[in-house]
Parts: C-alpha cells; sequence; structure tokens
C-alpha cells in the first residue's frame, strides 16, 4: 500500500481557482470537533488547521510582491489598491472600473465630478454630478438587505446600462455599476430602488474626454477591515481609473483610508444608517508604465485538504486561512505556518440585525439553523441538515449567528459542525439512536491482535468531569427546572451543571432535559477519552479508518490491562478528529471519544444489545 498523497490548495484570488501548494508542504495538523466531553451534551468547536510550508523561495511572504502569488508587474495594469476601513465588516465588494481616453496624445480623460446619497427607502434619488453631454456616467449602487434583483435599473436622461455586479446572497451585500453616455440634456437627480429594509449608498461619477465601453473587474471582501480592489488591464497607460469598495456589519462610524495605494484620491465616504458603507477614489494612469502588483497571500484565503489514497480522494478539512506567518530559520531556509478556522469563524464574527417577521413558536430546530444560515449568506449547496426533533420559541433574526446555531443545536441536543467537506452537518438528538453508524459499532480496536484493530495511544480516566448529581435546565421566559440525585451528593457531594436560556416552548421540556442528563451523569464513569492509530503499522487496515471515520460513530475499545484482570471493553462515539501529518513519512489519527453509556444506550425495540429493559435506559 501507498503512503497518502496529501493535497493542500489555496484559493489566493477568492474566485473559486485553488492553486496545489501541496509540494511546499512540510507538515499538517487538523482537529475537529469537540475538544473535551465534559457532560452528555456536546458542544463542538471551530474546526482548525494548521498547515507547515516551505518557504524558501518566499512565496508565501506577503512583503514579497514579485512572487507566483502576486499580481505581475511590467504591465499598464495598476495592481490590486486596497482601502482600509475603521470597522471590520461581515460581507465587503471592491470593484474597478477604467475609463479610455477619447484622445490620449491631445488629452486625457478626468474625473469632472462625482456625487453621493444613503437612502433607507425603496426608492431614492441621487443628485446629478457637473455633467456634460458626451461624459461617461458611472454609477455604482449597493445595499444590504433584500435580493439583487431589487436594484433596477436607474432611471433619468440617457438610459443605463448595467456594466457588472456582484452579490453576497439574499439579504446580505449587493452592489451593482451602471454607466452610460451622458445626454444633452441630463435631469438634476437619478432614480434608484432597492429592497424594503435596505440600507443602500448610491456614487454617481462623471468621466469626461472618454469613450467606449468601460473595463472592469470586481472580488469579494468578507470578513475584514482591509478591502482589496482588483487589478485589471485598461485599455492604455492614459485610462481613468475609478476604486469602489462597499461593505455591510460593520456598525455605525465606518470611515474609509486610501492612503496605502498609490497616488488614489478619495471622493466620496458615506455610510447609510448603521450598515451599508462605500468610499470611492480615483486616479490617471497616465505615465504608469508596469503595474505595481499586489501580493495575493492574504487573511481569509479559502483552503482546502484532501488525501488521495489508493486512487480516491478523501476530504479533510475546508476553511479559511487565519494569517501567514514568517520565520527565518537560515540564510536559505525560510518556513510559513498557516493557520486556518473553518465556517465557524464565518458565524462567530457575524451579528445580525432583526428581521421584519418574528417566526411562530412551532419552528423545528433544523429550519431554525437553515434561517440563520440563509440570514448570514451562507450557500444551501455547502449545508448537511437534518430534520430536528424539537421545536422552538419565536425569534427574530437578530444576535451573533454562531451563539443561536451553538443554542439552537444545545436545545435540541444534537450535533452541529462543519464536517470535512466544508459543510455545516446538523444531526438530531434521536441520530444516535437511529442511525446505523451510532447505534452499530463500526470497528473493534484493541491490544489482542486478530481482528482487532491495533491503536498506539489510550487514555484512561476514571475522575469527576462528567460527574454532575444537580440539574438546572432554564428556558427563555421560564423558570428553573431542577433534577437531583440525592443518594450521589451524599456519597459524592454536590456537582451541578447548569444550562441558561434553552428555547424550548414549555417548561416541562426543559424538565425532560434536566432528568435525562442526571440519568447519565449521576456516577462517575471509568473511560477512555482518546484513542491513537498510526495507519502506517497496518495501512490496508487504518487507512480506511482514518479517513471514512465519521464524528458520531461508535466504535468498541478492548483493553487488556497489565498484569492480568479482566479485559475491559466499552463502545464509544468519536467525538473529534485529528490528524497530524508529515508528507510521505508519518501520519498519526486522534479520536475524542464519549462513552455510549453517556448517551448511547437508550432501549431500541428489537435491538440485538439495546433492546434489554433491565439494561437500557429510556432516552430524551
Amino acid at each position: 500500500m501507498a503512503f497518502p498523497i496529501i493535497n493542500v490548495a489555496i484559493d489566493f484570488e477568492r474566485n473559486g481557482t485553488f492553486v496545489d501548494v501541496s509540494a511546499f508542504l512540510q507538515r499538517l495538523k487538523i482537529t475537529r470537533g469537540s475538544s473535551r466531553v465534559e457532560s452528555p451534551v456536546i458542544r463542538y468547536e471551530a474546526g482548525t488547521c494548521e498547515l507547515q510550508l516551505n518557504n524558501s523561495d518566499r512565496r508565501f511572504d506577503p512583503t514579497h510582491l514579485t512572487g507566483p502569488y502576486t499580481l505581475p508587474g511590467g504591465s499598464p495594469a495598476s495592481g490590486i489598491q486596497q482601502a482600509a476601513c475603521t470597522n471590520a465588516q461581515v460581507y465587503g465588494h471592491g470593484f474597478t472600473v477604467a475609463c479610455a481616453s477619447t484622445d490620449p496624445e491631445t488629452v486625457e480623460a478626468s474625473l469632472r465630478d462625482s456625487t453621493v446619497a444613503t437612502s433607507t427607502s425603496t426608492s431614492f434619488t441621487a443628485p446629478r454630478p457637473t455633467i456634460a453631454s458626451g461624459d461617461i456616467v458611472i454609477a455604482y449602487q449597493t445595499a444590504d438587505w433584500g435580493a439583487a434583483s431589487s436594484l433596477a435599473t436607474p432611471t433619468g436622461g440617457v438610459t443605463w446600462q448595467l456594466l457588472t455586479s456582484r452579490d453576497a446572497g439574499l439579504n446580505n451585500l449587493h452592489s451593482k455599476v451602471w454607466w452610460k453616455v451622458a445626454g444633452g440634456s441630463e435631469p438634476s437627480t437619478y432614480g434608484f430602488t432597492q429592497a424594503s429594509g435596505s440600507d443602500g449608498v448610491v456614487i454617481v461619477a462623471t468621466i469626461r474626454d472618454a469613450t467606449g465601453t468601460p473595463s472592469f473587474a470586481s472580488v469579494d471582501n468578507d470578513g475584514t477591515a482591509f478591502f482589496d480592489t482588483p487589478s485589471l488591464v485598461p485599455a492604455g497607460t492614459a485610462d481613468y481609473e475609478l476604486r469602489f469598495v462597499s461593505a455591510t456589519g460593520g456598525d455605525a462610524g465606518a470611515v474609509w483610508d486610501w492612503t496605502a495605494t498609490d497616488f488614489y484620491a478619495e471622493a466620496e465616504d458615506a455610510q447609510s444608517n448603521d450598515f451599508t458603507t462605500a468610499s470611492m477614489a480615483h486616479r490617471s494612469l497616465a505615465g504608469l508604465s508596469s503595474g505595481s502588483g499586489g501580493t495575493l497571500v492574504k487573511a481569509m484565503r479559502p483552503v482546502r485538504v484532501r488525501a488521495i489514497w489508493n486512487g480516491v480522494g478523501y476530504d479533510l478539512f475546508r476553511g479559511y486561512a487565519d494569517f501567514f506567518r514568517v520565520t527565518w530559520e537560515g540564510p536559505n531556509k525560510s518556513t510559513a505556518t498557516v493557520p486556518c478556522t473553518d465556517a465557524f469563524k464565518i458565524f462567530s464574527r457575524f451579528d445580525r440585525r432583526a428581521a421584519d417577521i418574528v417566526n411562530a413558536p412551532s419552528e423545528l430546530s433544523s429550519a431554525r439553523i437553515n434561517r440563520i444560515l440563509d440570514n448570514a449568506g451562507w450557500s444551501a449547496s455547502l449545508r448537511s441538515i437534518a430534520t430536528g426533533d424539537v421545536t422552538l420559541q419565536a425569534t427574530t433574526l437578530d444576535g451573533n449567528a454562531q451563539d443561536e446555531l451553538l443554542l439552537t443545536n444545545e436545545t435540541e441536543v444534537g450535533e452541529l459542525y462543519v464536517a470535512a467537506d466544508g459543510k455545516v452537518f446538523f444531526r438530531n438528538r434521536n441520530a444516535i439512536n437511529n442511525d446505523s453508524r451510532s447505534t452499530t459499532s463500526q470497528a473493534t480496536f484493541g491490544d489482542g491482535g486478530g481482528a482487532e484493530l491495533p491503536y498506539t495511544d489510550l487514555v484512561l480516566a476514571n475522575d469527576d468531569t462528567q460527574l454532575v448529581n444537580r440539574v438546572i435546565i432554564t428556558r427563555v421566559g421560564g423558570t428553573q427546572q431542577i433534577a437531583e440525585d440525592l443518594a450521589s451528593q451524599e456519597e459524592f457531594l454536590v456537582g451541578t451543571w447548569t444550562k441558561d436560556n434553552l428555547l424550548f416552548n414549555n417548561d416541562a421540556a426543559a424538565l425532560n432535559m434536566a432528568q435525562w442528563v442526571l440519568s447519565l451523569s449521576a456516577q462517575p464513569e471509568q473511560r477512555f477519552e482518546s484513542i491513537e492509530i498510526k495507519p502506517s503499522r497496518s495501512e490496508a487496515t487504518l487507512f480506511p479508518h482514518a479517513f471514512n471515520r465519521l464524528i458520531g460513530d461508535r466504535i468498541t475499545i478492548r483493553r487488556r490491562p497489565p498484569g492480568g484482570g479482566a479485559m475491559i471493553e466499552q463502545d464509544y462515539f468519536i467525538r473529534s478528529i485529528d490528524h497530524d501529518a508529515v508528507p510521505g513519512v508519518a501520519w498519526a489519527t486522534r479520536w475524542n471519544l464519549q462513552s455510549t453509556a453517556a448517551g448511547g444506550s437508550f432501549f431500541i425495540i428489537g435491538h440485538a444489545t439495546r433492546g434489554r429493559l433491565d439494561l437500557n435506559p429510556l432516552g430524551f
């Protein structure tokens, strides 16, 4: 059997094109799931990945402006230019628009004038800037609510034409660029439309001595305070460029700073209400003989990690680069360390405003999760959401997206995390009782040889971290519901587990949860906390488990104590998956575990091992 090929790719331009950087990978560490199981109610954490890359040629150094992951110099392109915002934003767009000069040898194109308008209305007007017949007129419109289709063709004077657009999704951020050649009689204002509830900004600019359809390029700038406007190759070095940025989700007081750009002057800077903000900068490309270039080695670049083994590809991680940290170990040796975080980071930075409609209390947990993801602009293709078992209280869409996602899952007592393929994954509370991968052991690991798969490390615990004999559960708007085991308190003293602000519709459901947690935790439990396998010890049998086991899978562990005694055998749920690999050299996979006695031994009618009422409790 061959050692797996580790494939690491980065979307440096954030356009869906991943660049393979596997040849530079020195080490890989991945952690996904719950790092520590302290109660039957599991809270999953953001998945992380750390890449250690060979940077001896400085290709991963953000200050290296002639490396392979930069915009090239030596062309008329003016490179990526960046505007900084005083507030970090959730969604953002950057646009570059260039207008060619009519006769560059005689007179070059230039900005005649610009105006700006902000509005929270569905229809509004923007003042016409100073204008002359034949000027090229550019209108940049951006809004944060509804759909992009609500940004209809502007009205007034010669008919406007759509030049380009960018859309972050429903109720997020939509931006469009319109243009036209001014007629002999343009009105004093132009009319614009947007969705109800939108905060919108319009910037109108007039370019004199310009001709032809403007050239353009655009890019997303999500989850940042530093906004790229992309490079483009204009018609010539006598073109005039406009750079637009817009964003939403950063609260009031956003101000833009273009001082880091090459000779671009800010013309407009505005914010509508507390949400949508936009700015425009401009410059002539006259005298520009080569592009200044710009690095693409930046935070929030999408990262994808896969393993290829026996011709089959396995997803290991998808997320976003946190930063690129460069160190030099010698005159010709450098390493770039790139920590990455999955989509939970995006949700944790997304604070949502209230929706116009409050949902009824009959909303299932799965519908709530989908609604939060919709509001955060998360693609439906990047979800695997099972139908929930619990109905929730009504809610608006205000608050932090990540907090409400986790609270919804805790009320369900389900599983919610980002899977290895980048999808937001949700299983309902009854999945561990219904799905065969959780009711039937998928593999047996032991130290007895034969059919038992070998492990290299097994951590045994017999402590009080999961001992709970007093449980207090409170729902929003409800009263405390308390379940206690007095005998356990007498023997082990009081151990309290409290959970507030759950979303049950009634106190009876909160009490049921309290009693369920108590039934699983009132006695200390000897258990295995984690298990590690090194697949190279038995490639044919262990690599399939390293790559195919999922969070929530059931496995069996056998341990024969040194010096004799009865064999310890227990089933466990996998609650986290960690990989630590050096390409072509070493691979270790570690799973954090939760004993099936804490939530996986409920009675199932007709089941061979879980159909005995004297041994299997009733589920919650």
